[in-house]
Order: C-alpha cells, then sequence, then structure tokens
C-alpha cells in the first residue's frame, strides 16, 4: 500500500539520516526504535509486503551488533 511505502520511506531516512548521532548505545537504539516503530507500522499497513519485514530484520541486527560493541558497528541499511 502507499502508506506502507511512505513509512518504508522514513524509516530508511532516519536510518541513512541520523547516523550523524549515532554515538554510542543510547544514541544507536534510539534511531533503531524509531526505525522499527515506523516500519511495524508499515508492516500492519500492508502485511503482504515484505520490504518492511526486510528491513526490519536488518534495524534487529544492527541493534543486536550495537549491543555487543556500542558505536563501533553503524552499517546503513542495504539499499
Amino acid at each position: 500500500s502507499e502508506r506502507a511505502r511512505e513509512l518504508y520511506g522514513q524509516a530508511r531516512r532516519i536510518l541513512e539520516d541520523e547516523r550523524d548521532i549515532w554515538t554510542g548505545l543510547d544514541g544507536a537504539i534510539a534511531v533503531l526504535e524509531r526505525a522499527d516503530s515506523l516500519l511495524q507500522e508499515a508492516e500492519r499497513a500492508d502485511p503482504d509486503w515484505p520490504d518492511a519485514t526486510v528491513l526490519r530484520a536488518e534495524v534487529w541486527r544492527q541493534r543486536a551488533r550495537e549491543a555487543a560493541s556500542p558505536g563501533e558497528n553503524y552499517e546503513p541499511a542495504a539499499t
């Protein structure tokens, strides 16, 4: 749906544009949580569209890496 794609785009922009505040665990987790929240909404808006779910998996992978080594693991989401 159009709404799902809009939310997905917002989440991607957060992940790409906010890397400047990606310092330490708190900053990283805040960015990842905001993106994840938008992606959850996108999944609800269009449960059959897989892109939001795939990007959510990337967000959670990055979150796990951040928890293991805060501030050292920033990787922009794949396009």
